[in-house]
């Protein structure tokens, strides 16, 4: 009796804050199942409670004017490192001010985006922060071990990721194929000119 009461009597709660009740695939229940599901005042859904929250994350804390604050019990507790906005930009993750980009090159500085392919991507004409990438182009990939990587918002992380690279096996190298980069296999022209390559290497040994 007692624990039917309690779920009435929480159903009724969320009811009155605007909640509605939502299941995931397996069938468990709660407030919520994604960001979605929240309101403004508590927008980010704890997956394991299945319940809105002010914050679940340090990152969901962070901003220039408080951007080493954590997240405790669901609440944000104050940090001390607040940002000088006219020079620098906060990155969340690591919860650091850092000098504010003014160009690609200037990302090779910033220990914390990829620096292979390319340097690192500002994005000088929004957040002056670097990322791995702004557009999937600058996910060139490295050889034939990262091809293929999409540019995507990681809202885990506040930035650009370059993800879902693949390593092209069996021959196959990573060519650019209508504006996306694809493992496939070499063209005509590629085994000839490899070939060519492999027997001046083979004579070179047997001149030997």
């Amino acid at each position: 009796m007692f624990v039917f009461i309690s779920f009435v009597s929480i159903s009724l709660v969320s009811a009155r804050i605007g909640y509605k009740k939502v299941c995931t695939s397996e069938g468990i229940c709660g407030q919520c199942v994604s960001n979605a599901d929240c309101s403004v005042s508590t927008p980010y859904c704890d997956t394991n409670t299945l319940t809105c929250q002010k914050c679940v994350t340090d990152i969901h804390c962070r901003h220039n004017g408080d951007c080493n604050s954590t997240c405790t019990n669901f609440q944000c507790v104050a940090g001390n490192r607040v940002c000088d906005t006219s020079t620098e930009v906060c990155y969340e993750r690591q919860g650091l001010c850092l000098t504010k980009c003014n160009s690609d090159s200037f990302c090779l500085t910033i220990p914390y985006v990829l620096h292979y392919p390319n340097n690192g991507v500002c994005d000088i004409n929004g957040t002056k922060k670097c990322y791995d990438c702004l557009i999937t182009l600058d996910c060139n990939p490295q050889a034939n071990i990262s091809c293929g990587a999409q540019c995507s918002w990681s809202q885990e992380g506040l930035e650009y990721l370059c993800i879902n690279s693949d390593t092209c096996k069996n021959g196959k190298s990573c060519t650019l194929a209508n504006s996306a980069y694809v493992c496939s296999n070499p063209s005509s022209s590629q085994v000839i000119v490899y070939n060519y390559f492999l027997l001046l290497a083979i004579i070179a040994v047997v001149a030997t």
